[in-house]
């Protein structure tokens, strides 16, 4: 996913956007919904900035598609 490794250690890579995020990971919208519990709406609302993701679902969402919770500002 978003992992790279540089000097042995593992790190998260950081994305700017929710959307490259997304995109990064692979998955569809409607994968994501299912593995965070949301609809794929909600997860359409927050990729077209329509609504922001409370900072527990921002938390969810660097879980799921591995990557560093900073790129969902």
């Amino acid at each position: 996913m978003g992992n790279t490794r540089t000097n042995g250690r593992a790190y998260r890579k950081r994305y700017y956007s929710f959307e490259e995020a997304l995109k990064a990971s692979g998955m569809t919208q409607s994968e994501l919904a299912r593995k965070v519990g949301k609809t794929r709406q909600y997860i359409s609302m927050v990729y077209n900035r329509h609504c922001r993701p409370s900072a527990k679902m921002i938390i969810r969402f660097d879980e799921v598609l591995g990557v560093d919770a900073r790129a969902f500002r």
